[in-house]
């Protein structure tokens, strides 16, 4: 079996778990019917699945993690339903997907980092999640990306670089933010107030650089900070900052120089700093940092200067470096 179409029926009941057991198939069409449950882990097994929707039904929980298992699916609709909690960043793997329909469920959190790795994908929509906080992988807010559910949705989800320093402001106390206020949605603005001294920006207003070294800056970095993809230089070192390294940060894809030592994070370091191919100084002494090196710390290929002293890492140097 190939195909399996029941779409515009009164179907009910739960999927049964030998669905995974269809091997060949490559397309399950099921929307518009009355079914509930939550997807099996056993969808996972169809890696020839190219289509799968099940919108329009009542179906819950949260999305099973063998989902990255289904290489080849191009076109994801779970939209109206009734799915929670945040959305498993196993998507990330879906690197052939062109559409992802999300809308009108209850999915809370941010969005996963792994998000950014969707290149092909040309439709989306996210709407209609009360707990789901922005802003999307940057690339999902060009022109080439359509949203179904209009530009007022794509507004919510994509914010300008000014909202994101905003946004940056009630995360960090610095008296430096007195300076920034709601005008500054127009970076072309902004990088010409006589506030940004501590920001370089590109002629077409986008942030390049941001120097924010000892500022007693105090609080947590927030996962949108991912958003300054064409940021080259952060320099965030000798502060108060605390908490996490966000993953986000591994979508910088242009960064140079990430400067955040002598600060108080804590936790492993995120293995999508891999991603930062282009960066030459990795710099996070002096913080609490524990675990193993990830090994994705090898696809930094143009990495000089990696300083990472007086922390509490563990375990031994990964071959990839």
């Amino acid at each position: 079996l190939e195909s399996l179409v029941l779409e515009y029926n009164s179907l009910t009941g739960t999927l049964p778990t030998e669905l995974g057991q269809l091997g060949f198939l490559e397309e399950l069409m099921l929307q518009n019917n009355f079914l509930t449950g939550s997807l099996p882990t056993e969808l996972g097994e169809l890696i020839r699945l190219t289509r799968l929707s099940l919108r329009f039904n009542s179906m819950d929980g949260t999305l099973p993690k063998t989902i990255g298992n289904m290489e080849s699916l191009k076109i994801l609709y779970l939209n109206d339903n009734a799915f929670t909690e945040k959305i498993c960043r196993e998507l990330g793997k879906l690197a052939q997907l062109e559409w992802l329909g999300l809308h009108s469920n209850s999915f809370t959190g941010t969005f996963p980092a792994e998000l950014a790795d969707l290149k092909h994908l040309s439709a989306t929509s996210v709407g209609g999640n009360e707990g789901l906080i922005g802003p999307v992988p940057r690339a999902w807010c060009d022109s080439s990306v359509s949203w179904p559910e209009g530009e007022i949705t794509r507004g919510t989800f994509c914010p300008t670089e000014g909202q994101v320093l905003m946004d940056l402001s009630k995360s960090v106390t610095w008296s430096g933010w007195s300076g920034l206020n709601n005008s500054h949605h127009n970076m072309t603005d902004l990088c010409h107030d006589s506030w940004a001294k501590d920001i370089e920006c590109h002629e077409d207003g986008s942030i390049t650089a941001l120097d924010l070294s000892s500022k007693s800056l105090v609080g947590s970095l927030p996962h949108f900070f991912g958003y300054l993809t064409s940021l080259e230089r952060l320099s965030l070192d000798r502060n108060e900052l605390t908490g996490t390294l966000p993953p986000h940060l591994g979508n910088l894809e242009n960064l140079r120089e990430l400067r955040m030592s002598s600060n108080h994070f804590e936790g492993t370091l995120p293995s999508r700093l891999g991603r930062l191919e282009r960066c030459e100084i990795l710099d996070l002494e002096n913080n609490k940092l524990h675990g193993n090196l990830p090994s994705d710390i090898g696809g930094m290929e143009s990495l000089r200067d990696l300083r990472l002293s007086h922390n509490i890492l563990t375990g031994t140097l990964p071959i990839e470096m």
